[in-house]
């Protein structure tokens, strides 16, 4: 879930995203139209967003690290490790990916146990 703040009414935005399978995207809950092409997921609202909304953005996706040529995922062999910095978050996530345009993130990620058994 992305949390953003618009600066300006919007009919359309975009994130960036690379070689990812977008299955779907809603803004404030509500389904959005979305393509991907290049490096650029672009969003269309299901209703215009007013300027200094605070909308939560929800994009449904996966990405296979071995196929996507993406140079954010490291194979470690026995998984991945993840090291999109300073600017191949795009290609782990969708996101606003330039450096000079900071953004806090709050990860949540659950892992099987068999992959990583707690003691």
């Amino acid at each position: 879930m992305i949390t953003a703040r618009s600066s300006a009414e919007l009919q359309k935005f975009s994130l960036d995203a690379q070689k990812m399978h977008v299955k779907s995207v809603a803004v404030d809950g509500e389904d959005a139209r979305f393509t991907l092409a290049k490096k650029k997921l672009q969003i269309s609202p299901a209703s215009s967003v007013a300027p200094n909304h605070v909308m939560r953005i929800n994009v449904r996706y996966d990405v296979d690290p071995r196929s996507s040529g993406a140079s954010g995922w490291v194979d470690t062999g026995k998984g991945f490790a993840l090291a999109p910095q300073p600017d191949k978050a795009h290609t782990v996530f969708p996101c606003n990916d330039v450096p000079w345009d900071k953004a806090d993130f709050t990860f949540r990620v659950s892992i099987p146990a068999a992959v990583m058994p707690l003691p």
